[in-house]
C-alpha cells in the first residue's frame, strides 16, 4: 500500500453526468467520433442502454464544441415530461433552445409563440429554427437532445423527428441549414423514432457506437486505487474482469474498493475483488442496488409487455444455454441489447459481464419464465421426470394457448421440446378420439331408428300440450305486462312524492332556521324595551311625589304668611308669637327648597330615561345593521370561495383519480355579538354549508391552541381536544364526505387556525389522516391549482449537517439527503457546498427543491422574521423573491428544517408561495433531524407512486403511526403541505 498523501479522488457511483472537470472521466473512442462528426456538421445519434455514460459524453462534447466557437443548445426531454400537451411539449423544447443560445434576451418568446395561431405546433418549431435561430446565431449550431426515448409514448413524435429530417434535407438547397445540426441521445433505435410506416423512416445521421471501458482507456481510474494497493494495475484489471468495462458498474466497483475496510494483499487482488463483488453487489442485490442499476435492467426486461418480455427472455435463454449466439442486428436482438444485459462483440451476442451472468442466472430466468409463460408449472414437472411423465404435457385449449404465446418468440431448447412433445401427444389423443367417434356413430345409428318410432308417437301428444301451453303463456304474458305498467306508474308516483317531500323538507329547514333567528331577535328587543319602560315608570312616579310635596309646602307657606299678617294687625301680639311664626316660615321655606331640588332631580331622571331609550334604540338599529352587513359579507365570502373553486375538484378528480373537497372554515357574527363557527364544503358535486351556533370563536380558539400545545409537547392528553375539534369541524360534514367518497381534504382556514396540525384530529377510532390526505391553501386565488405529474422530476437537494452560524450539528441531515438521491435523479449539495448561490443558480430541469437545515426566527427590531440557514448565509422570508422560482417553475419546495416557522401567515411557506412556488412541505413546529429524516425517506419513496403530493405525505405519516417509537402525533402531525396539495 502506498502511504503518500493524495488529492481526494471521488468515483461516480451515484449515477447522472460527471462534472466537466471530474478526474474519473474516461475518454473513449466515441468521444472523438462524436466531436469530429458534429464539428463537421453531421447529424449524430448515440442510442444505447442506460448508464453507459451518454450524459457525461454529451456534457464533455458540448463543452469542447463551445471552446471551438460553436453555438450549442441542450434540451433534456425529461425536464418536459410525457404528460405535457402537444403545445406545452413543443414550447418547452423551443424555450430551452432559446435560453441555451441566449435568444431569450433578444425577443419575447411568449409573444412570438402566440402570434403564430395559423401554424401547427410542429410548424412553429420549424419556423422558430428558420426565422429566429439561424438569423440570430451566425456561427455553426449544434442542438443536443437527450432522453429521446421519452418521445416513444407521444402520439406526435413522427412529426417531430420528421421535422428534424426535413432540416437535414434542406441542406441541399438552403446553405443556411448546413450550419445547423442535431445530436440525439437515448435508449432507442432509429426505427423507433418514426412509427408510421407510410412516412420515410429516420434514416439520416451517423450512429456513434458507445462501448464499455477498454483497459487502455480506463487508466485514469487507476489513480484513485493507488492509495489502496501497491499494485493498482492488478486491482483495476480484476475490477474490469467483473464489470466487462460497463461504465457505471466499473465506477461503482472502484468506489467500493476505495472505501472498503480491508485491503488486497499483493497477488490476491482477484480473490479480494471477487469477495467484494459477492458481498456488496450480488448478495441481496435487489436491496443493495442503490442507485438502481440491476433493477433497471430487470424492469426493462420484465415490464415491457407480455409479448415483448417473452421474446426477450426466450432470446436470453438461448444465450445462456449456448454461451453466445450469432449477432444479426434483428429488432429482437437490438431490443435485448438496449436493456444493457447483453453486448455485441466480434459478431456474437453474449452476456455483458460476470456480474450480470451471476445475478440474471438460469435460476432467475426460470423463475421469470415460470411467472410469464402459461405452462411454467407443467414444464418444470415434465423436466423433473426426465421428460417421461406424459400427464404433464399440454392438451386441448392449454396447448393452443401455449402455441399462441410462443408464436414469434425465440424459445430455448427445453421449451421447444416440451411443446413438440405436447403436440405429438395431442395428435395421438385426437386419433384415438376419431376411432372412438366412428364406433359411436354406428351405435348411434341403431339407436336413432328406435328413437324415431318413439318420437312419432310422442310428437302428437307433445303438440297438443304445446298448443295449450302457448295459449296459457299468452294470457299470463298479458297479465305480466299489465302488472309491470302498474308497478312502473306506482314507482314514478312514489319517486315524485319523495322528491316533493325532500324539497318541502329543505324549505321547512330553511324557514325554521329563519323563524328561530327572528324569534330570538324579537325576544331580545322585547326584553330591552320592557326594562327601559320600567325605568321610565319609576322616574315618573318620583316626579309625581315631588310635585305633591311642592304643593303641600306652598300651602304651608301661604298659611304662615296669613298668620303673620294677622298677628301684625293685632296690636297686642307678643314678640314671642312673632318669633315662633318667623321660625315656622323659615322651616316652610327650607322644605320648599328641598322639594324644588327633588323636582329638579326627578326631571333630570326623566330626561336621562328618555335619552337611554333613544340610545338603546340606536344601538339596536346599529346591531341589526351590523348583523345584516356581516351576514351579507359572509355570503359574499362563501360565494367567492365557491366561484374561485370552480371546476377544480372535477378537474383534479379526472387527472388524478382522487376526489377532493375544499372546506372553508370561518367565524360568522351572531345577534348576541359573538362570532360562531361556520363550515362551507365545495366538491365536484356542488356545495354544502352549515353553522354551529353552539360553538363561538373564543371557545374554538381555546380548544385549538390547547390541542396544538398538547400535540407539540407529545402529551397523551391531546386526544381530548383532538376529538372535540373533530366533532366541530369534520363531524357536521361526515355524511357528505362519505356519500361522495371524498379522499382528499383541502382546508382554507381562518387566520387564527392556520398553525393547527389538522392531521391529528381524532374521531375516537383513528386520526383524520387515516381517512383523508390533507392540504392547506392560503386561498384559491393565491394558489396555482393546476396538477402536474412530478414523478419523473429532478430534485435539487441542499442541506447543512455541521455546526454553522447559530446552529448545532444535525448529522441525520446528511443521511436524509443521501436517501432522497437514492430514489430521485438530480443534484445534491451538502454542508460547505450548500450555499445560497447554489440555490440561486438552480438549473432548468429541477422542479423539486429540498432544503434541509435549521430554520429560526430572528428578531429584527420588533418584527420576527423567519429564515433558512444555509452555509455561511441565510435566506430570509423577505428575500425569497431574490431566488428565481419560475425558470423552471418549482412544483414542490420541501423545507425539511428543525423549525420551519409556518405561524399565522405560514412564515417561510407563505413567502415561498408568494414568490411563485406551487407547493411547500414544512412543519408547524420543531421536529428533530432524526424524525424528519425518517418521514422524508418515506415521503420521497411514496412520491414516486402516489397520484398527488398530499397522498405521498399521508402514506409517510401512516408509516410513522405504525412505528411504536414514532406513533405520537408529535413526530408526524406538524408536517403539512401548504399551497397546491395535488
Amino acid at each position: 500500500m502506498n502511504d503518500t498523501p493524495l488529492v481526494p479522488y471521488d468515483y461516480q457511483s451515484e449515477g447522472g453526468a460527471l462534472l466537466i472537470d471530474a478526474p474519473t472521466y474516461v475518454k473513449r473512442k466515441a468521444d472523438d467520433e462524436l466531436y469530429e462528426g458534429l464539428k463537421a456538421g453531421q447529424f449524430c445519434y448515440v442510442l444505447n442502454a442506460r448508464q453507459m455514460g451518454k450524459s457525461s459524453l454529451k456534457v464533455r462534447t458540448l463543452q469542447r464544441l463551445r471552446n471551438e466557437g460553436i453555438a450549442c443548445a441542450a434540451v433534456d426531454l425529461q425536464g418536459i415530461g410525457t404528460s405535457a400537451t402537444e403545445e406545452q411539449w413543443y414550447f418547452g423544447v423551443v424555450s430551452r433552445i432559446a435560453r441555451s443560445l441566449g435568444l431569450h434576451r433578444q425577443f419575447n418568446l411568449n409573444t412570438w409563440w402566440t402570434e403564430q395561431p395559423r401554424l401547427s405546433y410542429v410548424q412553429r418549431f420549424v419556423e422558430f429554427l428558420e426565422s429566429l435561430v439561424l438569423p440570430s446565431v451566425p456561427q455553426p449550431i449544434v442542438i443536443f437532445i437527450d432522453e429521446v426515448d421519452l418521445t416513444l409514448s407521444l402520439s406526435f413524435r413522427d412529426d417531430f423527428f420528421g421535422a428534424l429530417r426535413e432540416s437535414y434535407n434542406r441542406r441541399a438547397d438552403e446553405p443556411e441549414y448546413r450550419r445547423l445540426t442535431f445530436a440525439l441521445f437515448g435508449v432507442a433505435t432509429p426505427s423507433d423514432l418514426i412509427q408510421n410506416k407510410q412516412i420515410t423512416p429516420f434514416n439520416i445521421g451517423r450512429p456513434i457506437d458507445l462501448t464499455g471501458f477498454q483497459w487502455s482507456e480506463a487508466q485514469p481510474l487507476m489513480l484513485g486505487l493507488i492509495a489502496k494497493t501497491s499494485h493498482p494495475q492488478a486491482l483495476l484489471q480484476a475490477i474490469l474482469d467483473w464489470t466487462g468495462g460497463q461504465p457505471f458498474l466499473t465506477q461503482k466497483l472502484c468506489k467500493l474498493a476505495q472505501v472498503a475496510d480491508s485491503e488486497p494483499l499483493a497477488g490476491r487482488e482477484t480473490q479480494w475483488v471477487k469477495q467484494l463483488v459477492q458481498t456488496k453487489v450480488i448478495d441481496n442485490w435487489e436491496t443493495q442496488d442503490i442507485p438502481p442499476h440491476l433493477k433497471t435492467i430487470r424492469d426493462r426486461l420484465l415490464l415491457s409487455g407480455e409479448q415483448r418480455t417473452g421474446r426477450l427472455l426466450g432470446l436470453y435463454q438461448q444465450i445462456l444455454q449456448q454461451g453466445e449466439i450469432a449477432a444479426d442486428d434483428s429488432p429482437e436482438q437490438v431490443e435485448l441489447r438496449l436493456t444493457g444485459l447483453v453486448v455485441k462483440r466480434d459478431g456474437k451476442l453474449r452476456v455483458y459481464n460476470c456480474i450480470y451472468e451471476q445475478v440474471f442466472n438460469r435460476d432467475w430466468l426460470e423463475r421469470s419464465l415460470a411467472e410469464l409463460r402459461p405452462y411454467g408449472g407443467a414444464i418444470a414437472a415434465w423436466l423433473e421426470s426426465g421428460c417421461q411423465d406424459e400427464s404433464r404435457l399440454l392438451r386441448g385449449q392449454a396447448l393452443q394457448d401455449a402455441r399462441t404465446w410462443a408464436e414469434g418468440k425465440s424459445l430455448g431448447d427445453e421449451d421447444r421440446r416440451f411443446l413438440d412433445a405436447s403436440q405429438e401427444s395431442e395428435k395421438r389423443n385426437i386419433q384415438k378420439k376419431l376411432a372412438a367417434e366412428e364406433e359411436a356413430k354406428q351405435v348411434l345409428a341403431i339407436a336413432n331408428l328406435k328413437a324415431n318410432r318413439r318420437i312419432r308417437i310422442g310428437s302428437v301428444v307433445l303438440g297438443t300440450m304445446l298448443l295449450g301451453a302457448i295459449v296459457l303463456g299468452m294470457i299470463v304474458q298479458q297479465k305480466i305486462l299489465l302488472a309491470n305498467r302498474t308497478v312502473d306508474d306506482s314507482t314514478k308516483r312514489v319517486e315524485n312524492l319523495r322528491q316533493e317531500a325532500e324539497e318541502v323538507s329543505k324549505k321547512l329547514e330553511i324557514t325554521e332556521e329563519q323563524r328561530q333567528l327572528a324569534q330570538l331577535g324579537q325576544r331580545s328587543a322585547k326584553a330591552e324595551t320592557q326594562q327601559v319602560n320600567r325605568t321610565l315608570a319609576k322616574a315618573r312616579t318620583r316626579l309625581e311625589i315631588a310635585n305633591t310635596k311642592i304643593n303641600t309646602t306652598e300651602q304651608d307657606i301661604e298659611k304662615a304668611n296669613l298668620k303673620l299678617v294677622n298677628l301684625e294687625k293685632e296690636v297686642g301680639i307678643s314678640n314671642q308669637q312673632r318669633q315662633r311664626a318667623v321660625q315656622e316660615l323659615e322651616i316652610a321655606k327650607s322644605k320648599a327648597g328641598k322639594a324644588k331640588e327633588e323636582q329638579n332631580q326627578a326631571q333630570e331622571g326623566l330626561k336621562t330615561a328618555e335619552m337611554e331609550i333613544t340610545s338603546r334604540k340606536e344601538e339596536l338599529e346599529k346591531l341589526n345593521t351590523y348583523l345584516s352587513r356581516s351576514q351579507d359579507e359572509l355570503r359574499l365570502a362563501q360565494q367567492a370561495v365557491v366561484e374561485s373553486v370552480g371546476d377544480t375538484p372535477a378537474r383534479i378528480m379526472k387527472q388524478t383519480g382522487q376526489k377532493p373537497a375544499v372546506i372553508y372554515i370561518s367565524f360568522y357574527p351572531s345577534r348576541e355579538g359573538r362570532k360562531n363557527l361556520g363550515l362551507l364544503m365545495v366538491s365536484a358535486e356542488g356545495q354544502f354549508s352549515t353553522k354551529l351556533d353552539s360553538v363561538d370563536q373564543e371557545e374554538a380558539l381555546k380548544a385549538a391552541h390547547s390541542f396544538r400545545d398538547e400535540v407539540f409537547t407529545g402529551s397523551k392528553e391531546h386526544l381530548i381536544p383532538a376529538q372535540t375539534l373533530y366533532q366541530w369541524i369534520i363531524k357536521p360534514l361526515e355524511l357528505e364526505l362519505k356519500r361522495q367518497n371524498i379522499t382528499n381534504l383541502v382546508l382554507i382556514v381562518d387566520k387564527s387556525l392556520r398553525n393547527i396540525p389538522f392531521a391529528a384530529l381524532h374521531d375516537g377510532q383513528g386520526y383524520l389522516i387515516e381517512k383523508y390526505s390533507l392540504g392547506i391553501m392560503p386561498g384559491l386565488t393565491l394558489t396555482n391549482s393546476h396538477h402536474r405529474n412530478i414523478r419523473n422530476s429532478n430534485v435539487l437537494a441542499i442541506g447543512v449537517s455541521k455546526s454553522n452560524l447559530e446552529s448545532h450539528p444535525m448529522p441525520h441531515v446528511k443521511n436524509e439527503i443521501i436517501s432522497i438521491m437514492t430514489f430521485w435523479k438530480g443534484k445534491s449539495f451538502l454542508d460547505e457546498e450548500a450555499t445560497l448561490d447554489k440555490l440561486k443558480s438552480r438549473e432548468q430541469n429541477f422542479h423539486i427543491v429540498h432544503i434541509a437545515g435549521v430554520g429560526y426566527e430572528r428578531l429584527s427590531g420588533r418584527t420576527r422574521e423567519p429564515f433558512i440557514e444555509l452555509w455561511g448565509s441565510v435566506l430570509k422570508s423577505s428575500n425569497f423573491e431574490q431566488v428565481d422560482w419560475y425558470s423552471p417553475p418549482v412544483e414542490l419546495l420541501v423545507l425539511s428544517s428543525s423549525v420551519s416557522g409556518l405561524g399565522e401567515e405560514y412564515g417561510l411557506a407563505g413567502s415561498a408561495i408568494q414568490a411563485g412556488v406551487k407547493s411547500v412541505l414544512g412543519s408547524l413546529y420543531g421536529v428533530s433531524d432524526e424524525e424528519t429524516m425518517i418521514l422524508m425517506d418515506e415521503f420521497y419513496r411514496n412520491l414516486k407512486n402516489s397520484p398527488i403530493k398530499a397522498e405521498a405525505l399521508r402514506q409517510a405519516q401512516l408509516s410513522m403511526i405504525k412505528e411504536e417509537d414514532f406513533s405520537s402525533p408529535r413526530y408526524w402531525a406538524g408536517f403539512t403541505i401548504i399551497g397546491n396539495p395535488w
